[in-house]
């Protein structure tokens, strides 16, 4: 069965039959984020004429949220893949940001989302903040321009969620 569903998901997605594929305890075949984003970088960028990855490439990624979980897993699984980098951490109390960056190694904090969001050498964002934050600052982000890692719920309503995915699909990432 798993064969069958590989099978299906390279028929589905020819787009990533080269793409080495991430380890998954799930039965759904899994892809590596990043070179999923990688892949649609490259799409959105020869529309855009913008920065295109390379598979040397570093997807420079800035954190949007202090929250533990960003400390523990967003920070550290970014930064675990050969062609990430965690270069920021946004949060709204600059000294929690500054404190949580010293720990885990990110050379930048800062409380300026828009500032942050603005930078062209930031070229994706996660965002492990509160529930209630992930619409708005997913939205800010794909605004301008950047690739978007949500956690989980993606949004505190069906209506928020359908903005988000528009928003994507207008914003070509």
């Amino acid at each position: 069965e798993d064969e069958a569903q590989a099978e299906w998901f390279a028929q589905a997605h020819p787009e990533f039959a080269a793409l080495p594929v991430a380890a998954s305890t799930s039965r759904a075949p899994s892809v590596d984020p990043v070179m999923v984003m990688r892949v649609r970088e490259s799409r959105a960028a020869s529309r855009a004429g913008l920065w295109v990855a390379s598979s040397s490439s570093t997807i420079r990624v800035a954190v949007l949220g202090a929250a533990a979980f960003s400390e523990v897993a967003h920070i550290p699984g970014v930064n675990a893949h050969p062609n990430g980098e965690v270069v920021a951490l946004f949060s709204r109390d600059l000294e929690r940001a500054q404190a949580m960056a010293a720990r885990a190694g990110v050379p930048e904090a800062t409380d300026d989302l828009d500032a942050l969001l603005a930078r062209n050498d930031i070229h994706a964002v996660t965002v492990p903040s509160s529930n209630d934050n992930h619409y708005t600052y997913t939205m800010a982000a794909l605004r301008a321009g950047k690739h978007v890692f949500c956690d989980k719920p993606m949004a505190t309503s069906a209506a928020d969620a359908e903005r988000m995915v528009r928003e994507c699909e207008k914003a070509g990432v």
